[in-house]
């Protein structure tokens, strides 16, 4: 019976933690090729910003890596929910906007934390 008791341990440790999940919502990311905005599932954990097409998939579409990241606000035009994440070994800056102000802040605080 024990080796059954280590089978399903190591299984449910194969999902992910949900103690681990900081913060997670439906954010619009701006393309780095199309520059067109789209609406990604984000799931904030251990120092990973992973993005999903949809809040059920289980493979992430894509990831940003936050160790030593920096999230900012940015004021674009129309658009005043917008904020970035620039990493710090690359050129590449994430523009995402989120439903409102305070959700905004609230993941730019979560994201600095995280990094």
């Amino acid at each position: 019976s024990s080796s059954s008791s280590s089978s399903s341990s190591s299984s449910s440790a194969a999902s992910t933690d949900p103690k681990a999940v900081v913060k997670s919502g439906y954010l619009l990311k701006k393309g780095a090729l199309r520059k067109n905005w789209t609406n990604r599932w984000f799931v904030l954990e251990n120092q990973t910003l992973s993005y999903f097409k949809h809040s059920s998939d289980l493979v992430p579409k894509g990831f940003i890596p936050l160790s030593g990241a920096v999230a900012s606000p940015v004021v674009s035009g129309r658009k005043q929910t917008v904020f970035q994440v620039a990493l710090p070994n690359s050129e590449r800056v994430y523009f995402i906007e989120a439903p409102d102000l305070s959700e905004r802040s609230d993941w730019i605080n979560s994201i600095n934390l995280a990094s």
